[in-house]
């Protein structure tokens, strides 16, 4: 989504850029589609485990049942068994194509940015965003840029960057959490978790930098990590 990015204080258009998808929001609706075909894969495979192992059973079950019967039908079982497990695992591979075709729906805005684009404006005019709405002024200081805003009003705007930047990968830490309180196994290695944790720390502690708010250094975190398991 192309979003419009203005001057915390001034209002004045500084560039457009790409939204966010909201990641917590696109895995929920990724894992509505794949969930319900997981599961019909997995009760088609319990069925037809269950015909194997009955046609097994049976073909075995005689009393006068020979060695040469018993493997013959052991080697049967088998065949049936491996032809089912592909079966499930190319269903489950549909799952997950299903599930990726799943668009975002919901994007991250920052604090400074809309939707709405800024109307055309001559290069000796500014374009701001004030009250909901544009309008195109006079650059009167004919630099085309708005003047360095006083750092009581940059720091909750920075402040707000780094919120929404925290909240943009709390998700990864809330599901980690998740799997292993259900037991199950954890998307993230240890490590990899220990990253995001120090990522989202290090945001903490952006207001204790020297240069805090014009001079900020903001953390990075791989983008691998947040596509691990989405």
């Amino acid at each position: 989504m192309l979003i419009y990015n203005y001057h915390a204080v001034t209002g004045v258009f500084t560039g457009s850029g790409e939204a966010l998808p909201d990641p917590m929001e696109l895995e929920l609706a990724r894992e509505a589609v794949f969930a319900p075909l997981a599961a019909d894969a997995f009760a088609a495979r319990q069925a037809a485990a269950a015909v194997a192992l009955s046609v097994f059973e049976q073909a075995t079950s005689s009393d006068d049942q020979t060695t040469e019967g018993f493997e013959e039908a052991r080697a049967v079982f088998e065949l049936a068994t491996a032809a089912l497990l592909q079966t499930y695992e190319a269903a489950l591979s549909q799952a997950r194509l299903q599930a990726s075709l799943v668009k975002p729906q919901h994007w991250l805005i920052p604090a400074n940015a809309t939707t709405l684009p800024p109307p055309a404006f001559d290069f000796n005019e500014l374009a701001v965003f004030r009250d909901g709405g544009w309008t195109v002024q006079q650059d009167v200081d004919g630099d085309g840029a708005p003047d360095v805003e006083p750092v009581a009003d940059l720091a909750p705007a920075v402040r707000s960057d780094r919120t929404r930047r925290i909240n943009a990968v709390r998700w990864l830490i809330d599901r980690h959490r998740d799997e292993l309180a259900l037991g199950r196994g954890a998307t993230l290695t240890a490590e990899d978790y220990l990253v995001v944790l120090q990522y989202v720390q290090d945001l903490r502690d952006v207001p204790e930098q020297d240069g805090f708010p014009a001079l900020v250094q903001w953390p990075e975190l791989d983008p691998a990590l947040t596509q691990t398991g989405a």
